[in-house]
């Protein structure tokens, strides 16, 4: 591709709401609210997961032909092919911090295929004296993941589970990135992030304000990263939105 050009990549984005999401959660009094922001989280950080292999496959260069096929592929396939690329390791299946992600992808499939759960509960109502539907004290049991803790049903999501899947993504991203691929700061922010390239070693990042901030909360409830590292990078100060909704 001729320089100067604009790579336009989603995966900053979905962290940054994943995060957002996870403090709303935390912040709220309001229960119902807490579980739909903590739904939100969740969702983000899996999406991450996706993006992130894909973001990999964009920068390999070959036939279309082979990288449409690729496309095609599983996430965690997509980045054992990057892996190959660049001729580092797999990622150990073994690892507790794959493991982690593993799940994520083990719950979002779950959470979007519909389920029966048998609950023990005996219903009888007195039709007589009840005309309209009455409130019933029904309870369920959680089905919780061995690494995640995370439920695989959304309707047990709260604040917790938020933060435990943004520390499964970061966790994960650490290992690959810095301890597989051995990547430096600014060519993680390269290949994950919205840049402008303007030659063959020279690009600036789109100033990220708002993922700066959410870094910062991220470390104050105890999630420690290491794969980014905003101020690496020169970053291009732009007005935010970026765009202006179509009439």
């Amino acid at each position: 591709m001729d320089y100067p050009y604009f790579s336009d990549q989603s995966f900053f984005q979905l962290l940054s709401d994943a995060i957002h999401y996870a403090k709303l959660s935390r912040n709220t009094s309001d229960q119902y609210d807490s579980q739909r922001f903590s739904r939100a989280s969740i969702m983000n950080s899996m999406l991450t997961i996706e993006s992130a292999a894909n973001c990999c496959i964009s920068s390999i260069s070959g036939p279309s032909k082979f990288l449409g096929d690729i496309e095609k592929l599983a996430s965690f396939t997509k980045f054992d092919i990057f892996s190959k690329f660049l001729e580092s390791e797999y990622i150990d299946r073994g690892n507790h911090k794959y493991q982690k992600v593993a799940e994520l992808k083990r719950i979002r499939d779950s959470s979007v295929h519909p389920k029966k759960i048998k609950i023990p509960v005996d219903l009888s109502l007195d039709h007589d004296k009840y005309e309209d539907l009455v409130l019933l004290e029904l309870s369920f049991d959680s089905s919780p993941m061995p690494h995640t803790k995370i439920d695989k049903s959304s309707m047990f999501w709260f604040s917790r589970d938020a933060e435990s899947a943004l520390e499964a993504i970061f966790g994960f991203y650490d290992y690959y990135f810095v301890d597989i691929l051995k990547l430096k700061h600014e060519e993680v922010l390269g290949l994950l992030g919205n840049s402008l390239f303007l030659g063959g070693n020279y690009c600036m990042l789109f100033h990220q304000q708002y993922l700066e901030k959410e870094l910062e909360y991220v470390e104050s409830i105890g999630i420690k990263q290491k794969f980014i590292n905003l101020k690496c990078m020169r970053q291009i100060n732009v007005p935010w939105p970026l765009t202006k909704p179509s009439n």
